[in-house]
């Protein structure tokens, strides 16, 4: 064949061809297109779906790594050690009051030492980082940011009340500062005191339950502090008569501890006997609690007019109850159950300080 018959041939298979193929490729433009929208629809979808998680996800991984970067770093710098995290994060209600509530975390270090941490909120002071161990005993109190007071020896000051807690269990935290000395950092150490005792109270709570906390402290966590109103409590004397709030109900009365010291034990003789022949009360009215052994007990009975006696060797029973001090001290409450003086021994010694508590006393009906 030459090549004059073969080009013919070769545009004639050319133009033949497409002819043939043109109502498939319509055909199948007809059907994508009717089910383009679809497509289209669906893909969006996921698209969009797809891009929302990624960024939900981002954030939340952000905020959370956020939030326990800066807990793991404050917890890790207030104990001191090289490595800690933060584990189970509890919220916890006050069981006085259950519109207050706290968040509080496990913590665990390199040296499988644990506890509990929380973060105080102190009105016009820095919030307040409280971490304890598993036996509720204070590690450290750390401020979470820099005072707002002027002056570094200031500051210092108040650096100086957050030690005070360090190495304090919740049992011996009743003896710190029931009575807040006046001066510059008062209102501070007042509202700290506080925190810390409703927080510690609040964990060991939810840890340990309510009946056990009932047990250790049956005045609560407020400690028969100045202004409280005292939870009921019952105690036999050295004689095996009862006497309780209840025995005292709308009486004024007043409780003393002495050991087997002379000198204690002329101090709370002669303030019961001012008592008495200043306050109105009578001898029924006043409760000498002994605290040490019974060598002196006949001594201390002699000088008594009709007191209430009642001995409490190393102060683990009657005197713990309503956390007095050690001896001599003396706490005065009014006729409606409420604590309104709570003195130690170095404040009795102080004439001017004791005239002023009786005079309070004195004025009660």
């Amino acid at each position: 064949m030459s090549k004059k018959n073969y080009k013919p041939v070769q545009q004639a298979e050319t133009a033949t061809r497409p002819a043939e193929t043109k109502p498939a490729k319509t055909a199948a433009t007809h059907e994508e297109q009717a089910r383009n929208p679809f497509k289209i629809m669906a893909y969006a979808f996921m698209s969009t779906t797809l891009v929302l998680l990624v960024i939900l996800t981002t954030t939340l991984f952000s905020c959370s790594s956020r939030g326990a970067s800066s807990s793991d770093s404050s917890i890790a710098s207030v104990l001191g050690k090289s490595y800690v995290t933060l584990g189970r994060k509890e919220v916890a209600a006050n069981p006085d009051d259950k519109s207050q509530e706290i968040t509080f975390w496990t913590w665990q270090d390199r040296n499988n030492a644990w506890g509990y941490c929380t973060v105080m909120d102190v009105p016009d002071y820095p919030s307040i980082l409280l971490i304890v161990d598993a036996n509720f005993k204070i590690e450290k109190l750390q401020e979470m940011s820099e005072f707002p007071i002027a002056g570094a020896d200031k500051r210092a000051e108040y650096r100086d009340i957050l030690g005070r807690y360090e190495g304090r269990t919740l049992v011996d935290f009743t003896s710190l500062e029931l009575n807040v000395a006046e001066g510059d950092t008062r209102i501070f150490r007042e509202i700290l005191r506080d925190q810390v005792a409703r927080s510690l109270m609040i964990m060991y709570v939810k840890i340990n339950g309510t009946e056990q906390f009932n047990t250790l402290f049956p005045q609560g966590i407020k400690f028969a502090k100045v202004g409280t109103k005292l939870n009921a409590w019952s105690v036999s004397d050295a004689d095996g008569k009862e006497i309780s709030s209840n025995y005292y109900a709308g009486r004024k009365y007043a409780i003393f501890t002495t050991t087997s010291c002379g000198s204690c034990i002329n101090t709370c003789i002669g303030l019961a006997q001012r008592l008495v022949a200043e306050g109105g009360m009578s001898p029924d009215q006043i409760t000498i609690v002994f605290t040490s052994a019974k060598d002196k007990v006949d001594y201390l009975k002699n000088q008594m007019k009709g007191e209430h006696l009642v001995y409490d060797e190393n102060m683990r029973g009657f005197a713990k109850s309503l956390n007095l001090f050690e001896g001599p001290s003396m706490m005065l409450v009014n006729s409606e159950g409420i604590v309104v003086a709570k003195e130690p021994s170095q404040r009795l010694s102080d004439q001017v300080n004791v005239d002023k508590v009786l005079q309070i006393l004195f004025k009660e009906k």
